[in-house]
């Protein structure tokens, strides 16, 4: 099949997707304030940890939300790849491969989160700002 059937298919690609992605999240990013105002006198902690634990915790609650939204945009992306191929097999099979890959990466994420987590309690420290009760 010719891809004059899919018109839609050269309007969106993946580069424009991209494109905009960052456009948009740098708007979103920019108007944050800026932090530095607040220390004037000392030198100021920004992660306000008082021990190890209190700076893995931090990083755990930073770093496996981050991944996670790159899990979930990295599905999105293998969506995509699988909704404009237009029978494309080679396009077919690399939208399949990643929403798998994507799903995997999930996986992992979610199970070292659990596996911290069971660490942690273990160590009967608990997961800093972390409970399970909600």
């Amino acid at each position: 099949m010719s891809k004059s059937h899919y018109p839609i298919q050269s309007k969106i690609s993946l580069s424009n997707i991209g494109y905009w992605s960052l456009v948009i999240g740098h708007f979103l990013i920019l108007p944050l304030p800026l932090f530095a105002e607040d220390c004037t006198e000392k030198i100021c902690d920004p992660i306000k940890a008082k021990s190890i634990v209190a700076i893995v915790g931090f990083f755990i609650k930073t770093i496996i939300p981050l991944s996670g939204a790159v899990a979930l945009l990295m599905l999105i992306v293998g969506a995509i790849y699988w909704i404009i191929s237009a029978g494309e097999s080679e396009q077919v099979q690399k939208g399949k491969d990643t929403v798998v890959w994507a799903l995997v990466g999930a996986v992992v994420i979610l199970g070292s989160y659990v596996a911290l987590s069971f660490i942690f309690k273990a160590l009967t420290v608990g997961v800093p700002g972390y409970s399970p009760d909600g």
